[in-house]
């Protein structure tokens, strides 16, 4: 069970948390790889007994800040089998403190072997509680490393030493740890960025080597239909965007094709049950005499949805993938989810150019018309900043036909959330909730 966990949480799609432990004052390197506070590879006594986390509270946190930990924790419950439980008198437990003495985002690797360990998320100097940087720092403590450190790394990126401050270099050695029969994933939410510890601003410390053949194949983009994965109507092509796109009294009706199993079926379950919990909608299977639906298929040719409520039936298809791949990442799913609710895709927005340039040189011929821009009465962005983290944004890289960035973001550390398929961002989960007219944002 446990190992069946670490093989699902490695192919979360997800954005890289920032490379937490950059100089302090003294400008003594502070961690290990920046946030790891051990150096070998998770043995398997090291592994949580169960998979359950005992867990307390050190002093310091707010009401608000615990909640947001607990929720990451439930991030890792809903696609694995660990549980988090809070300690009650157990001998061993992780005590989750923002230790201002020595602040940090940080984590000891798996169980060790004492009364309890550290996981600690600094309050302030660190961005710690930085969206899915909880998240991060709890699957260190799961038993995870980074990927970067992945013995077949330099098969998939290059490290570009001579722009690494020398004091951090060790952060870039590689382990011996287990990829338990994965490949490598240039998305886990455990990948450094490609700036992490440079000497400079704009200096890049680690190159990918097969981003083009991993964009090309991105499932969401081979779809043949608008911006790879959108299905409209010629109103919706026209710019016509109304309330009637919105599903009646918030209840979406959705129906299976019978080619797909029963395994990719729970899978597609767990993302209807993410949006529910985020929102006021309400996913339920279609009865025969039901007039409109989401019939969702796993035809060839990648990731697709029709765009908000039809009045008929509509699809939603998930080309099948091996579970957390592909169509399967749990984070596509709620994105193809998300495009049947009524989203567009957040590069789209009207306000697009104040926050990523489209560098359209890079642009594969003829994909052009995927970075169209909408205005104001097209798409709304419900009173929520543009975001960078939103699940609904493309990759840096979407239809590059040389591996260079299509989308750069104006804030160069962006690149590192942009196309993340772990979650929505709080600004997604906001935009459904005013869409939906839900009676309080969650």
């Amino acid at each position: 069970m446990f190992r069946l966990f670490i093989v699902g949480l490695i192919f979360m799609p997800a954005w890289t948390a920032p490379a937490t432990g950059q100089d302090d004052s003294s400008g003594e390197p502070l961690l290990v790889e920046g946030d790891i506070l051990k150096r070998n590879a998770v043995l398997k006594e090291q592994q949580w007994p169960d998979g359950i986390i005992n867990y307390r509270f050190d002093n310091g946190y707010s009401q608000e800040q615990q909640q947001q930990i607990i929720s990451a924790m439930g991030l890792i419950e809903a696609v694995s089998c660990v549980r988090f439980i809070e300690s009650n008198g157990s001998t061993h437990y992780v005590l989750i403190t923002p230790n201002p003495s020595n602040p940090s985002c940080s984590s000891q690797v798996g169980v060790v072997e004492q009364r309890h360990q550290n996981l600690t998320l600094a309050t302030t100097k660190f961005d710690c509680f930085e969206e899915h940087g909880i998240v991060h720092e709890l699957l260190h403590t799961v038993g995870l490393w980074h990927q970067h450190t992945a013995p077949n790394r330099d098969d998939y990126v290059k490290i570009i030493y001579e722009n690494i401050k020398p004091e951090w270099a060790y952060n870039f050695d590689k382990l011996n740890s287990s990829d338990f029969g994965v490949p490598y994933d240039y998305n886990s939410l455990l990948h450094y960025p490609n700036d992490a510890f440079a000497k400079a601003p704009g200096l890049i410390t680690m190159e990918a080597i097969k981003s083009a053949t991993r964009m090309e194949t991105d499932p969401e983009l081979t779809a043949a239909y608008y911006e790879g994965d959108m299905m409209l109507s010629t109103a919706q092509r026209n710019g016509l965007i109304a309330n009637t796109y919105r599903w009646p009294e918030r209840i979406v009706y959705y129906r299976f094709s019978s080619n797909i199993d029963q395994q990719h079926r729970a899978h597609i379950l767990l993302g209807m049950k993410q949006i529910e919990l985020s929102s006021c909608l309400t996913f339920k299977a279609a009865s025969k005499q039901q007039p409109y639906y989401v019939n969702v298929t796993a035809e060839s040719g990648g990731c697709y949805s029709a765009v908000g409520f039809r009045n008929r039936v509509q699809q939603v298809n998930l080309e099948t993938y091996p579970i957390d791949t592909g169509c399967y990442r749990l984070g596509s799913i709620m994105h193809e989810l998300l495009h049947a609710l009524g989203f567009y895709h957040q590069q789209s927005a009207a306000d697009r150019d104040d926050y990523v340039r489209v560098a359209y040189e890079n642009v594969i011929d003829g994909k052009e018309r995927n970075f169209q821009k909408y205005d104001d009465n097209t798409v709304d962005n419900f009173d929520q900043p543009y975001d960078y983290g939103s699940v609904m944004h493309y990759t840096p890289y979407g239809f590059s036909k040389n591996g260079e960035m299509t989308l750069v973001p104006l804030d160069a550390k962006a690149a590192a959330i942009m196309g993340q398929r772990l979650q929505m961002s709080q600004a997604d989960i906001n935009k459904l909730n005013v869409m939906y007219k839900c009676p309080k944002l969650v």
